[in-house]
């Protein structure tokens, strides 16, 4: 089961804790869709990461924005602490 929730609105996602205890976000990588050309020149689709380090505790329910470069967003990475392990959740918006 998913600890949270990803939406994308606009410039930014928007990550909801769904659980009901704090958690303490780490870092939120971005994978983006481009397409690309390989080397016969046909178009293939290709992901870019970037990566975005938060440091930020999330009580339960709460919600952090953050801003993205392009809404071509194919996967979003979360790594987060709950207070013993550290823990990782691939997401889709």
């Amino acid at each position: 089961m998913s600890r949270f929730n990803v939406v994308l609105k606009g410039g930014e996602l928007i990550i909801t804790n769904k659980s009901s205890s704090p958690l303490k976000l780490l870092e939120v990588r971005v994978g983006y869709r481009t397409t690309a050309e390989d080397y016969t020149g046909r178009p293939t689709i290709r992901t870019v990461t970037e990566s975005t380090s938060v440091g930020k505790e999330l009580e339960g329910g709460g919600s952090i924005r953050i801003s993205i470069r392009s809404n071509e967003v194919g996967t979003v990475t979360i790594i987060y602490n709950d207070g013993t392990r550290t823990l990782r959740e691939d997401l889709e918006p």
